[in-house]
């Protein structure tokens, strides 16, 4: 077991003197906002995206103090009514996703957000009790209209990214795609499914990945 902290905590800090109170306080892992509530203080996504020499550089900043990058935080509101809001958290976690990959990072921390009550509302709409009973409305209309829909459209967004990506290791042919020896039981059969699916469409050779080619 690690222990780890949210380097938010240090906002007032840069980057590397963030990093040193977290080594000094003893932890071994720190989680970094990428924006949204958390704040952007201690990761210049737009930078990191844009250059593998940076991200070295900032993997590097981490590993001269035996730190793992356990997580990037992106806590906003995707679901937001406001649609101006909305987009721009959708396009954080879109590219906080992006970025962990290229990192290395096994977790996106976010917050789902709170839709509205019903269709018009201006607001979000946190229902935390199931009476009166058209809380039950509401809860009906945020969850299978609203909150269902978009996460899972976006996990197969960032679904097809990891395996369009991934495919670039078997261009040199005789490769076989396969789930090793099983699927572990928190893997949704529609998910495991939409990834045949996406093999079968872009995996033959010679492989066509689209936006997701990576030159060799």
């Amino acid at each position: 077991m690690q222990i780890g902290v949210f380097t938010v905590l240090f906002q007032d800090l840069t980057f590397e003197q963030a990093l040193e109170r977290a080594v000094a306080g003893g932890v071994t892992a720190v989680e970094i906002g990428t924006g949204g509530y958390p704040g952007n203080h201690h990761c210049p996504m737009q930078t990191l995206l844009a250059s593998s020499e940076r991200r070295q550089e900032y993997l590097d900043a981490l590993s001269r103090r035996n730190l793992r990058l356990s997580a990037l935080g992106c806590q906003s509101e995707p679901l937001h009514p406001d649609r101006t809001k909305a987009q721009a958290a959708d396009c954080l976690f879109r590219q906080t996703v992006e970025l962990a990959g290229l990192l290395g990072v096994p977790m996106v921390n976010v917050l789902s957000g709170s839709p509205a009550g019903a269709p018009g509302d201006t607001s979000p709409n946190w229902v935390t009790c199931p009476w009166p009973l058209h809380f039950l409305a509401m809860l009906d209309y945020q969850w299978n209209q609203v909150a269902i829909p978009y996460w899972r459209e976006a996990t197969r967004e960032e679904l097809k990214r990891t395996v369009l990506t991934k495919l670039n290791a078997a261009k040199g042919g005789g490769y076989i795609f396969h789930s090793h020896h099983s699927v572990p039981s928190n893997v949704p059969g529609q998910s495991y499914d939409y990834v045949v699916n996406l093999v079968r469409q872009y995996g033959r050779y010679p492989l066509q990945l689209g936006g997701f080619d990576i030159p060799f």
